[in-house]
């Protein structure tokens, strides 16, 4: 059941309920801190490919 999102901790509730969301998808709890664009690319491409081994022949992008 998710937490309200009124009052004095109402973003923080919401924050909780959508990364708890997002780790039930699939998601990982890694958080880049401080990345540049290259890093941001890097990340974008590990998965995708991750996601799509199959169809990508385990061929990076």
């Amino acid at each position: 059941m998710p937490l309200p999102y009124t009052g004095k901790h109402g973003e923080l509730n919401f924050e909780a309920d959508i990364v708890e969301l997002m780790q039930q998808s699939g998601w990982e709890h890694t958080v880049l801190k401080n990345p540049t664009i290259d890093d941001l690319i890097s990340n974008w491409r590990d998965i995708i490919l991750d996601r799509n081994r199959a169809k990508l022949s385990d061929v990076a992008l």
